[in-house]
């Protein structure tokens, strides 16, 4: 660390404000397609990167050299384009305290076995699951499925004399596709995990979980549904995608600055219907966004976003609070684009752990109130509109069931559903008492229950 600190003292010669983040990361990850296991990687990867701050301006830089010759390249570069950018915002400070840099033990931000586990454990994880694909004998089945598991250790020093040391962390996350076909019938079934503990995943029981539902559903027929308004019920991954994609980039301080939220200037309006309530938590007990500190050492807390339907707050880094003449609200993130962190870019705002307030409904007794509608399971192409409307379209390649008379009758593919957001929150009418913890593009972790929402306009392709 006597490196890093020298680097800190230089660029205090001239009144600028540094910060050192180093990152250890070493991802693991088996991709298998179709009964085959197609790609195994295993990134290991060591950098710093260092950011100054001189007269309000920002300088960035990284370095995967950890000796002091390229170390103090990299902070005379970052000096240089502080100097030279634009200061045209009020810069506050960095954090000052070393307060909670010791995690509490029930965040369970680390497991030894699972930190412990080499490329080959990995790869064995895989072959169980294709052992047990192959061992299902009444239907023809294949997998698609990715394996990671993650370990990293980060540090932050900065010229107010933070000091955060972290402790390790790792986390293990999986997703199954299962493709079943019985005579002329097929049904896709997906599913998620992610643990901080490798002793609660069993691949066996993974894959078994998401054969016996494709195979539950491959006994209903199927149905084509007409263009027009029905009720639509999200499962706990299905939601965590809606909310990901959709509300997490509305409600981040970035977005609202450059006018590209639907939620801009609206704090202490009604958004969304008065049983839905939003937190962002970055100490959550076993999330797999929880942390100590954000990525530039403010501690992690709890943020209200949307409380009984009334938008209460967004999510700031130190940079976009300062322009928004407010606090951080610990939501400075450097996300890798599959899990973890990444020591590459700048910190931003984003979450850490979205949570939907569990609601008093079984999943069952959500089917059982829906006259007409749609049950889905898992989403994919979500995304906004246009974001500062809110409108978005959500098309979905895995198949979804029907609802009639309360009763589940069939299911349907290629379904589109197209709204927009505020009206969409504010159409939901029931959810879940069971949430489930899922992992989205851009390391975005939702727990969210089953979300219902009454009206949606929906149609299916062809």
């Amino acid at each position: 660390m006597e490196n890093y600190k020298t680097l800190i003292s230089l660029a205090s010669h001239e009144n600028a404000e540094t910060e050192v983040f180093i990152l250890k990361r070493d991802l693991k990850s088996i991709r298998v397609c179709r009964n085959e296991i197609v790609e195994a990687q295993n990134i290991v990867e060591e950098g710093v990167a260092i950011r100054v701050i001189k007269d309000g301006g920002i300088g960035f830089s990284v370095t995967n050299k950890l000796e002091y010759d390229p170390l103090e390249r990299a902070l005379k570069h970052a000096m240089t384009m502080a100097k030279s950018s634009t200061k045209s915002f009020n810069w506050g400070h960095l954090p000052e305290s070393n307060e909670h840099s010791r995690p509490p033990p029930s965040l369970h931000l680390s497991d030894k076995e699972l930190a412990a586990s080499s490329p080959e454990d990995v790869t064995d994880l895989a072959l169980r699951m294709l052992k047990q694909t192959a061992s299902y004998d009444q239907t023809t089945c294949s997998i698609t499925c990715v394996v990671m598991v993650l370990s990293e250790e980060f540090s932050i020093l900065n010229s107010h004399g933070l000091e955060h040391l972290s402790e390790p962390n790792s986390a293990l996350h999986s997703r199954i596709i299962i493709e079943a076909k019985k005579n002329t019938r097929y049904f896709t079934a997906a599913k998620q995990f992610l643990s901080r503990r490798l002793s609660e995943f069993s691949p066996e029981e993974e894959v078994a979980q998401v054969i016996s539902m494709a195979d539950e559903r491959l006994q209903l027929p199927s149905k084509t549904i007409s263009k027009g308004k029905c009720d639509v019920i999200l499962a706990p991954e299905a939601a965590g995608a809606f909310i990901s994609y959709l509300v997490s980039p509305m409600i981040v301080g970035k977005s609202t600055q450059q006018g590209v939220s639907c939620f801009t200037d609206m704090l202490d309006d009604k958004v969304a219907a008065s049983s839905f309530s939003l937190i962002d938590n970055g100490r959550v007990e076993g999330g797999l966004g929880s942390a100590i500190v954000d990525d530039e050492g403010t501690p992690n807390r709890s943020t209200a976003i949307i409380e009984n339907g009334v938008l209460k707050g967004f999510l700031y880094d130190i940079l976009t609070a300062c322009q928004s003449g407010t606090a951080s609200t610990g939501n400075a993130r450097r996300a890798s684009d599959t899990l973890g962190r990444t020591y590459l870019t700048p910190p931003e705002p984003l979450p850490t752990n979205l949570i939907v307030r569990n609601g008093d409904y079984y999943p069952d007794e959500l089917v059982e109130e829906t006259k007409k509608g749609i049950l889905i399971d898992s989403l994919n192409h979500t995304f906004p509109l246009v974001p500062e409307r809110g409108y978005f379209t959500i098309m979905s390649s895995f198949p979804a069931l029907m609802v009639e008379n309360g009763e589940i009758v069939g299911h349907v593919h290629d379904i589109t559903i197209s709204d927009e957001l505020r009206e969409a929150l504010m159409k939901i009418s029931g959810i879940g008492n069971r949430a489930q913890q899922s992992l989205h593009i851009g390391s975005v972790v939702a727990i969210t229950p089953h979300l219902r929402m009454r009206g949606m306009a929906v149609s299916q392709k062809g």
